[in-house]
Order: C-alpha cells, then structure tokens, then sequence
C-alpha cells in the first residue's frame, strides 16, 4: 500500500460484510492501492503478520470497524480476544495509537461506541476519538460522509516553497518529462479502464457468491428451526457468519432459533435449566442491549423467561416479572412478555387468586396478533399444571374464547378440555356440570363442543358416545327438553348392551328431566 493509505482495522465475525462493502467504496473514491483490507490486499501465501504489520508502517488513517460483537467477541476457550496480547484487532489498534495515525471509530450494526471502562488500558484511548456511525439503510450516504471525512487527511495542502532556479530547474524537467510520457499514459489508459473494470466485475461477482451461500445456508438453518434442530441451526448460521456477506438475515434467524431455544426448553430428571441453555442465552444477552422496539420486547421478554428457568433450577433471589416488565416498557403489547407475566401469576403460588389480573395479561397478549399459538400454549399449560377446580373452569373459558377467535387448539388441550367436560358432566369430579355451566351460557358450550371435539369424538365409538350425552345434557340446559330426551332416549337404547357409568349417567339424566305434558284423551 502506498503512503497516505486507508487501513480497515475489523473483526471478520462480527463485520465482515459491512467492511467489504465500505472498502469497496472508498477503494472506488481514493483507489484500490490507498485501501487495505486484509481479505483482498494480502496476497496468497504471503505471512498474515508482517503484511498487517507493513501495511500499518504506509497508513495515514484506521478506520476500526465496531460492530455489536467488536466488544465481546471471544476465542475458543471463553476469553474476551481484546484482552489478549496477540489477538489482531488489538494489535492494530495499538500500533497506529503508537505511531500517532489518525484513528475513527466507524459505528455499524446500530452499535455504540465501547465506554473506555470497558477496554483494557491499552485500548483506552480510542474511547475519546469521534466515531461516525454508518446505517444499514444509508450505507452509500454514511460512507460518502466518511469519505469526505478522510480526504483531507490523504491529500492535505502543503506550503508553497519559494520561488528559486531550482523550482525552475525542477517545473521544467516535470514538463519535459510529462511530455515524454504522454503519448505512452495515453496508450496505457484503455488498457488500465478495461483492466480496472474486470478487477471491478470479479469482485462483484465473488461477493454475490458469497451473499448466495449465505443465503442457503439460511434456508438451511430455518428448516432445521422448524424440525427443532435447534443446536444445528445454530451451528449452520455460525458458518454463514464466517463469511464475508450481509449479514443481517443471519442475525434475526439467530435470535430466533435462541428465543425458540429457550421458549421450549425441557430437561431430565437431573438437569438444570441454567446448564442447558447456556448456548441461546449467550446470543440473547448478545443481541438485547442493540436491538428496538418490539423486537427488544421479544428479546427481554426470552431473557425474562430465562431468569424464570433459574427460578426454578432453585435460584429463588430471581425476579422473573422484573424482565418481563423491563420488556413492557420497550414494548407495552409484546406477546411474550405479557403472556409470560400472566404464566407467572397463573403459576407463582402467592399470586394464583389473581385470575382476573392474569386473564388481563394474556387478553392483551392474545390481542398483539401475533405469536398466538405461544401465548395459548403458555396459557393453558399454566392453567393444567395447577390443576385446581377454578383452572379447569378457566380453561373451557379460553378454549371458547379461542374458539370465537378462530384460533387453533393443539391435540394435548383437547384432550385437557375433554377430560374436564367428562368428571363434570358425569357429576364425578370436582368440576360439577354447575360450575361448569357459570362458566359459559349452554349455547356457547354446544358450539365449543362441535368446534373443539367433533372430530376428536369421531375417531372413537366411545367418544362418540359420550359426545351425544354432553350435547343432550346441554340441549336441556338451553330448555330444549324434548330434544334432550330424544338423545338420550336414543343414546339409552344403544347403551342396552353395554352398561357401565356412560348408561348410568344416561338413566339419571332421563330421571332429572321434567315429565313430557299429558295428551288430553278426544271426547267420545
């Protein structure tokens, strides 16, 4: 690189593409031979070292490339690489402080700029240069600006020395031999366009072969996230990053695998929480502090979720509700955070006489229109794992609210919501029909029988069965006796055969209905 160059000091996993693309333009502006980048300035087989080392010596300014990951990145064993003496960045970072080259941060990824309580001593110092931000969606913009930042840097005005025969002596020799080489630059120009405009193309094109394989490896990744290859999901888009591409898809895919991760994260018998879900949460705590709006809400919302895992591998100090509502100030209507407050009221013994506050949770939740099946499973699991009378009534109540909304019923509640229609109806459990007719008006019970158990009962006579002795309990409920009767009456008959508790509860149905009206004989 010739003296006066530009040096982009960066961290391939954490802006790889951001950096190719910014060395691109500033190699368009101040030319290819003024711009190092270790990918395409450092020739095949050459020693890494000492090229990063000779190209520092020609360098009038380093740009250090600080994306989200600059500051934490780390190496195999766990340790931060800018605490390490031989990790490269901190080397470069170094090195142009020690020779007195002019240092901007360049700010990408939304990052901010490190706090020097956060670097080691050595580093310290970039912490008081003035940084320039570059925005994903103003990217030729930001670097035009960074751009005019630099030239005058590269090329600064020098004084004008005094007028001598020298001066002459030397204006003329340049005349002389500007006129010699004309005829030759002419000649060399076409060639050094064409050859210019391939080197152009080649890079082009190599970069758009990298963006495809990032691409795929993306689908790849989100295929294996919705088979519940989570780890090797992750894997898969960790060898996307490694290359130098846009990586913005890879990024949102990430944290959702994570949020996935830790959302549906079960362990066995002997398992902690803390230990299993070490590898979504580090991508978590990577990704809250950069991110906004509502995808800040889901991101705490994960982490809030996280905190009530240790809760329950025992850390009892934790306060879950704490994250939840540091995500609901972010994002007042985020789905998961509302819905997983609601789980901790449904769930957390002191508060579990809060239905209504709870129900308010998961309303709002239920509401954002997204993440339904999430905010429904969170919900009715909550209510099945205290398994007490007032939350089984509570769950016929959001199956029918589900119901109204056109919302989907997974097989497990199904069968949840079955079993409590069969002790009530039956009059042998806890949940008595009573109770469970406070709950909705008869009418609406009907309708979430035929939507939730039309084909649940279809599959089995026994269900079937039962299934016409609930609807003839409810058509009585409604007043409608006569049609109550018929149904069971019929019911009754295919029971001869098979007696047990369905014909029991048939025979005291038939017995608690009001006897038919009397026909009054004609007059003879």
């Amino acid at each position: 690189m010739v003296s006066g160059g530009i040096f982009l000091s960066y961290r391939r996993d954490d802006t790889a593409g951001e950096s190719g693309r910014l060395a691109e333009h500033l190699t368009r502006r101040f030319g290819q031979d003024r711009v190092f980048l270790d990918i395409d300035t450092i020739a095949p087989g050459t020693d890494f070292t000492s090229e990063l080392d000779r190209a520092l010596v020609g360098t009038t300014v380093v740009l250090v490339v600080i994306g989200r990951r600059w500051l934490t990145a780390e190496d195999p064993h766990g340790r931060r690489r800018l605490d390490l003496p031989d990790d490269f960045v901190r080397r470069e970072i170094v090195t142009a402080l020690q020779r007195g080259v002019r240092l901007i941060p360049v700010l990408v990824q939304n990052a901010t700029m490190p706090a020097a309580a956060d670097l080691p001593d050595v580093l310290r110092p970039l912490a008081g240069r003035q940084a320039i931000a570059i925005q994903h969606e103003e990217f030729g913009a930001d670097t035009q600006r960074l751009a005019d930042t630099i030239a005058p840097l590269l090329e600064p005005g020098g004084r004008r020395p005094g007028f001598n025969r020298a001066v002459v002596a030397a204006v003329a020799i340049v005349v002389l031999v500007a006129v010699i080489v004309a005829g030759w630059r002419w000649q060399q120009s076409t060639a050094a366009t064409a050859a210019t405009a391939r080197a152009a193309d080649e890079a082009k094109a190599a970069r758009q072969a990298r963006q495809r394989e990032v691409d795929d490896l993306v689908r790849v990744a989100d295929a294996q996230r919705e088979r519940g290859q989570l780890s090797d999901a992750l894997a898969t888009l960790d060898r996307a990053a490694s290359l130098d591409a846009d990586m913005s898809r890879v990024n949102v895919l990430e944290e959702d695998v994570a949020m996935q991760w830790v959302r549906d994260l079960t362990v066995e018998s002997g398992q902690r929480f803390t230990d299993a879900m070490k590898t979504p949460l580090a991508v978590l705590d990577r990704a809250a502090p950069f991110a906004s709006g509502p995808r800040q809400g889901d991101l705490l919302a994960h982490l809030g979720w996280a905190t009530y895992l240790r809760w329950r591998d025992g850390e009892r100090t934790l306060d879950p509700p704490a994250t939840y509502r540091k995500a609901l100030a972010v994002d007042p209507a985020n789905p998961y955070a509302n819905a997983m407050l609601g789980h901790w009221i449904v769930s957390h013994e002191d508060r579990r006489n809060d239905m209504e506050e709870a129900r308010r949770f998961f309303r709002t939740a239920a509401d954002a229109g997204r993440a339904t099946d999430v905010v429904r499973g969170l919900q009715l699991s909550a209510l099945r794992n205290v398994g007490s009378v007032n939350s089984r009534l509570e769950t016929i109540r959001v199956i029918d609210e589900m119901r109204r909304r056109d919302e989907r019923l997974r097989p497990r509640d199904v069968t949840d919501a079955w079993s409590i229609y069969y002790f009530a109806l039956s009059d042998s459990g806890a949940p008595t029909s009573a109770a469970l007719l406070a709950v909705l008006p008869p009418s609406e019970h009907l309708l979430t029988l035929r939507w939730a158990f039309e084909e649940y009962a279809r599959s089995e006579r026994s269900r079937l069965l039962q299934m016409r002795y609930y609807t003839a309990r409810l058509r009585a409920e409604t007043g409608n006796v006569m049609a109550a009767r018929e149904a069971l009456q019929g019911l009754r008959a295919d029971l001869e055969s098979s007696p047990g508790s369905l014909r029991d509860a048939v025979d005291r149905a038939l017995a608690d209905l009001p006897p038919p009206p009397r026909q009054q004989r004609p007059r003879q």
